[in-house]
């Protein structure tokens, strides 16, 4: 089918910017309300104001990367007790549209200010942080996975978009999705801690 074939094209060449919305379309004409809920996520972000994002829904693990955390004046956080070295890990929770900023031209570390999971490092670790810095290329293999997610996700709806009278017009400029932070979670344990900045089931 003429659709299939140019969501799979328009997925493996273009930014997941443009090509999500266009599968968000399929999905929707579907009615498949998981394949919907998925797409929304990755466009909007993880966040609580994003209705898809439920009690049932973590970050996934294809979203976190490594880096290091940094004070005010640039020094960063050396980390000495091996338990304590999953702070060094983040899950962006940033919707596809801000992720491929990050890897744009420039600088090839990024640093961006994330102050709930700051404060957590400050108050276990009894340090000061503000930013955390991750490389550039590490935002290159999330986007990687999350196009590769999206591709097996088209392929295997193939029979259901086959079988159903599907007509979505794909259009070279798409929607433009905007995400707004939200608070994280609070705990107690420090990786309990860590596990809150990835779930939304405030209670577990």
């Amino acid at each position: 089918m003429d659709e299939f074939d140019d969501a799979i094209k328009l997925t493996e060449e273009a930014s997941l910017a443009r090509s999500l919305p266009a599968t968000l379309r399929l999905s929707s004409t579907l009615g498949d309300d998981d394949w919907s809920d998925w797409l929304r996520l990755e466009l909007i972000g993880y966040f609580e104001e994003n209705p898809s994002m439920t009690e049932r829904v973590d970050v996934p693990s294809y979203r976190a990367v490594p880096g290091t955390w940094q004070d005010d004046d640039g020094r960063p956080l050396a980390i000495a007790d091996s338990k304590m070295l999953f702070f060094n890990k983040v899950h962006l929770r940033f919707g596809v549209a801000e992720l491929e900023t990050f890897v744009g031209s420039g600088p090839t570390t990024t640093s961006i200010r994330l102050p709930e999971q700051a404060g957590i490092v400050s108050s276990v670790l009894g340090v000061d942080v503000s930013t955390f810095s991750f490389e550039r290329e590490s935002v290159q293999q999330v986007l990687a996975k999350i196009r590769k997610k999206a591709l097996e996700q088209l392929r295997r709806r193939k029979p259901a978009l086959s079988a159903a009278d599907v007509h979505v017009r794909f259009q070279k400029q798409d929607d433009t999705f905007l995400h707004r932070p939200s608070l994280w979670g609070m705990g107690v344990e420090p990786r309990a801690l860590w596990k809150k900045l990835r779930r939304r089931a405030l209670g577990r």
